[in-house]
C-alpha cells in the first residue's frame, strides 16, 4: 500500500517537473497554449484577489465616513450644550424680578386654533372668572399671549405674532424700550428702538408694563437679526418667540393683574 502512493506521488512530482521544462524549453507556442489552459485560473485568482481588496477598501471607507460623522455629531451635541447653558444664565436674570411678584394662576388647556389667524382657544372662561386683557403665559413664564374673546366655558388666547397686535416691550439689561409688531403665522418684529443704541443677536426681549398688559420682565423671546438703516430713526430686528404652538398642551391665566 505505501509503494503504490509513493509511486503514484513521484509521477505527480515527475509531470510538474515535465511541465515547468516544457514552459522553459518550448517554443512561444507551446507556451502560449499552456498559458491559454492556465488563465482561467490566473484569472479567477485575480479577481479573488481583487474584489478582496476593493472589499476592504469599501469597508475602511464606510467606517471612516461612519466615525466622521460620529464627530461631527458630537461637537454638535457640545455646542448645543455649551448654547443651553448660556441660555440658561441669561433666563435666570430675567426670572429674578419676576420670582418676587406673586400672581393668581388659572391652569387651562389649549383645546383648538383659529385656522386662519394667530388665536388659540382654552377650556377656560367666564365660569372661571376669565377676563378679556388676562395675560396668559406658559408653565415656565414664556408669554403667550392675552385674553381676547370670552365665553361662559371658553376664551380666545391673542397671541402676540397675531398680525397687527402690537405690543410694549423691552430689551434685558440695557431696559431699551420698544415695540413688539405681530406679522401673523407665528412671526412678529422689533421696532421703535433707537438707532444710536445696541442691539445684538441673542439679546433678550421682555415684556414692559407701559401697555398696562403684561407685568414687567415676563419672558418673550430673542433677537434673530438686527435691521438698521440710515434713512430711518428708529431700528429693529426678527425676533424669535420662545412659545411655540404645537409645543405646548396647558397654559396659566394670570387672573389678580388687571
Amino acid at each position: 500500500m505505501y509503494s503504490f502512493f509513493t509511486k503514484h506521488k513521484l509521477v505527480v512530482l515527475l509531470f510538474f517537473i515535465s511541465v515547468l521544462l516544457i514552459l522553459n524549453l518550448s517554443s512561444q507556442s507551446v507556451r502560449g497554449k499552456f498559458s491559454s489552459l492556465l488563465s482561467p485560473v490566473q484569472s479567477l485568482l485575480w479577481r479573488v484577489g481583487t474584489s478582496g481588496t476593493e472589499i476592504f477598501s469599501e469597508v475602511s471607507k464606510e467606517r471612516a465616513q461612519e466615525l466622521k460623522t460620529e464627530n461631527l455629531f458630537l461637537r454638535q451635541e457640545l455646542l448645543l450644550l455649551q448654547e443651553v447653558t448660556k441660555e440658561n444664565e441669561r433666563l435666570r436674570e430675567a426670572f429674578d424680578t419676576f420670582a418676587r411678584e406673586e400672581f393668581d394662576l388659572l391652569f387651562a388647556e389649549i383645546i383648538g386654533k383659529e385656522i386662519e389667524r394667530d388665536v388659540l382657544l382654552l377650556n377656560k372662561g367666564a365660569r372661571d372668572d376669565v377676563k378679556q386683557g388676562m395675560p396668559v403665559i406658559t408653565e415656565s413664564r414664556v408669554v403667550v399671549g392675552s385674553i381676547g374673546e370670552v365665553f361662559n366655558d371658553t376664551s380666545k388666547v391673542l397671541l402676540l405674532s397675531l398680525k397687527d397686535r402690537v405690543s410694549d416691550v423691552k430689551v434685558h439689561t440695557r431696559e431699551l424700550i420698544g415695540v413688539l409688531r405681530g406679522q401673523g403665522r407665528y412671526g412678529v418684529l422689533l421696532d421703535l428702538i433707537p438707532q444710536e443704541e445696541e442691539l445684538k443677536k441673542g439679546d433678550l426681549v421682555i415684556t414692559s408694563a407701559l401697555g398696562g398688559i403684561f407685568p414687567d420682565n415676563l419672558l418673550i423671546g430673542e433677537i434673530r437679526s438686527v435691521e438698521k438703516s440710515d434713512l430711518t430713526a428708529f431700528q429693529g430686528g426678527k425676533v424669535e418667540l420662545f412659545f411655540k404652538v404645537g409645543k405646548e398642551n396647558s397654559l396659566f391665566i394670570l387672573t389678580n393683574y388687571l
